[in-house]
């Protein structure tokens, strides 16, 4: 019998922010050492933990961007790691913080002048846990394929479905929740103290 070819992965793009001010995390982290940095819930650096969670994926990863301050770039050139990732890996520094709208454009755009046939751009954060491993990666591969039949460009974002609120968080109101892939109505702003969103 004619044996069956294996479909070929999708091919994607990771962006992984990992700038920051180490504020959040104080005492244990600090401004010349971010959490990302630090071991928190393994013995390895959580940004290593982010790349680790693209090993063994249902998709290729074609390409890692990192994107970092300038002042994190001694750390990058000293940890092991980074001397021979698992991906091609980019590292981006930037001279200045301005936040992530500005970072994902300028990357976006560096990607589209670099690939003549850019993939999709995956965007993760470096301070991150995400388990099971296996579940988020096949939710990556579900938002591949949903964007695959759609007649315009796309943009998804995966939420945690919230069981308060927090004045640390903005909030997602969909227009299912029961779907695993819905449009999504409103974004609501980092509420209040003692408000929180009619949805929740």
């Amino acid at each position: 019998f004619p044996s069956k070819s294996t479909p070929p992965q999708p091919k994607i793009n990771v962006v992984i922010l990992a700038g920051g001010s180490g504020k959040r995390f104080w005492p244990l982290s600090s401004q010349s050492l971010p959490k990302q940095f630090l071991p928190l819930l393994s013995s390895d650096p959580m940004i290593v933990e982010t790349f680790k969670r693209l090993s063994n994926a249902p998709f290729q990863v074609r390409k890692v961007f990192v994107l970092t301050h300038e002042n994190y770039k001694s750390w990058f050139q000293s940890h092991h790691f980074f001397q021979t990732p698992p991906f091609e890996t980019e590292l981006i520094y930037e001279p200045l913080a301005k936040n992530t709208g500005p970072s994902l454009t300028w990357v976006a755009w560096h990607i589209l002048k670099t690939q003549s046939d850019a993939s999709p751009m995956l965007v993760l954060s470096a301070d991150h846990w995400i388990s099971p491993t296996n579940i988020f990666q096949n939710q990556i591969l579900d938002l591949y394929q949903d964007c695959l039949t759609s007649s315009a460009p796309c943009i998804y974002t995966i939420g945690i479905p919230p069981t308060y609120a927090s004045t640390d968080y903005g909030y997602i109101e969909c227009d299912s929740v029961t779907q695993p892939i819905s449009p999504i109505k409103h974004f609501k702003e980092i509420p209040v103290l003692g408000r929180q969103p009619p949805f929740l």
